[in-house]
């Protein structure tokens, strides 16, 4: 597993960032104590648009196979991850109590978190990781 064995194209590493240049701007409102649930889920509902559009999209024909499945089990993660993600803001949206909401709210957190490490993962961040 040597990861100049697993490097991404530059135009493929430029789609990525700035994928997780807009995770983390949706998680910095998203942890703002005012918190606006519905500005949440548009936001979402873009990510979401923009990794099928952009990232899925992308053609991974000239990678190794190797590579090929390494790309392809992180993006079932990030696409399986950002489905979840629609349906934490959605219950954030639905909550009552503020307990629960701050809950929700620490859980749409931890799936862009888990998002944005996807992201190191494939631009070859993994000894990055912060926690």
């Amino acid at each position: 597993m040597r990861k100049e064995e697993k490097a991404l194209p530059s135009a493929q590493q430029q789609r990525y960032e700035a994928f997780k240049q807009t995770l983390q701007q949706v998680q910095q409102r998203a942890v703002s104590p005012n918190a606006n649930s519905l500005m949440l889920r548009s936001e979402v509902t873009a990510l979401q648009q923009y990794f099928h559009e952009q990232l899925l999209s992308l053609s991974t024909d000239t990678f190794s196979t190797t590579t090929q499945q390494w790309v392809q089990s992180y993006q079932v993660e990030m696409d399986k991850q950002l489905r979840l993600l629609g349906m934490d803001v959605l219950f954030l949206q639905a909550a009552k109590q503020a307990a629960t909401a701050l809950q929700r709210q620490q859980q749409v957190c931890d799936r862009l978190s888990t998002l944005q490490r996807y992201c190191e993962a494939l631009l070859g961040g993994e000894e990055k990781g912060e926690e």
